[in-house]
C-alpha cells in the first residue's frame, strides 16, 4: 500500500509528470556485481552475468509491488548502499509477472550536465536495451521457479523530458 508521502507507481504506465528531473537513488547492485539485493539490502538472487551498470531504487517513489521504484545509474561504479541524487535521462519500460515494472535510467554526477540530463547515446541505448531483453528472459525463468504468473518482457526505452520543458513529455528511443 502506498504511503501518503510517497507517490504511487505501477497501476498505469509511468508518465513524466510523476517523475522529477532528479531523484535520490539507493544502489543495491553496483556496476559489474552479480548479487541482486532487495530494497532492504537482503540478497534476492545471484545473477550468472554481471550487471553492466549501477542498479538500485528510488525510495521516494513506490512501485506497484510495494518496493521503491527501480533505477539504473550510468557512470562510475557506486558502492552498495550509496545514496545520491541523479538526473533522470530515460525510462526502461518493463513488464514483470504481468505488472508494470518500469526502471528509471539516471546519469551519475560525472555524466550529468548542469542543465537537463543529456539523452542516452547510441552505445548506452544498446547496452540498456540488450541488458533488459536478457533480464526479461532470466526474470521470467525466476518467476516460473517462484510460481509467479504473468508475462515478463522489455518494451523499450522512453527518453525523459521534464514536464515543464517546452514540448514536455516523452519520446521513444
Amino acid at each position: 500500500m502506498a504511503s501518503p508521502n510517497m507517490p504511487r507507481h505501477g497501476k498505469e504506465p509511468l508518465t513524466f509528470p510523476d517523475v522529477p528531473a532528479e531523484v535520490e537513488v539507493t544502489i543495491e547492485v553496483p556496476l559489474l556485481s552479480i548479487v541482486k539485493r532487495k530494497a532492504d539490502m537482503s540478497v534476492d538472487y545471484v545473477s550468472p552475468i554481471p550487471c553492466p551498470f549501477n542498479y538500485g531504487s528510488v525510495p521516494a517513489i513506490q512501485a506497484d509491488d510495494g518496493d521503491p521504484l527501480d533505477a539504473v545509474v550510468l557512470g562510475r561504479r557506486l558502492r552498495t548502499g550509496h545514496k545520491g541524487v541523479h538526473r533522470v535521462a530515460a525510462v526502461a519500460k518493463v513488464m514483470d509477472a504481468g505488472q508494470i515494472d518500469d526502471k528509471l535510467i539516471c546519469m551519475a554526477g560525472d555524466l550529468a550536465t548542469s542543465g537537463p540530463a543529456r539523452r542516452l547515446n547510441a552505445a548506452e541505448g544498446v547496452l540498456i536495451g540488450s541488458f533488459f531483453r536478457v533480464y526479461a528472459v532470466g526474470k521470467s525463468l525466476l518467476n516460473t521457479l517462484r510460481k509467479k504468473e504473468g508475462e515478463t518482457r522489455f518494451d523499450g526505452i522512453l527518453h525523459y523530458q521534464p514536464p515543464n520543458d517546452a514540448g514536455g513529455g516523452q519520446t521513444r528511443a
